[in-house]
């Protein structure tokens, strides 16, 4: 294994270690102001990016229709929750302060 998949192995595992610890600090309400939308939309950003890294070793170590299938569900989820983001400020469900 070269050292550029290891890289986004690791950046990769980062980023789901992330998401589990979004998804802790909610149901544990370490958190005072992180509300179910909130989480949600850390969840789904930290997992697309995960997604993301996990199709770019994809298609460095060569498994381009898998890296093309990864890299669209992680677009997908980077794009909802930007949708979701702008849903919750528009609405006033999330705030900023």
């Amino acid at each position: 294994m070269n050292t550029e998949s290891k890289k986004y192995i690791i950046v990769s595992a980062l980023f789901c270690v992330l998401t589990l610890v979004i998804f802790l600090l909610f149901q544990f309400k370490v958190i005072s102001n992180l509300d179910a939308l909130l989480c949600m939309v850390y969840v789904t950003y930290f997992t697309g990016l995960a997604l993301y890294y996990n199709a770019v070793n994809l298609r460095d170590n060569g498994k381009g229709p898998s890296s093309k299938i990864c890299l669209a569900f992680s677009l997908i989820l980077i794009l909802i929750s930007i949708a979701v983001l702008i849903y919750g400020f528009v609405t006033g469900y999330i705030s900023l302060w």
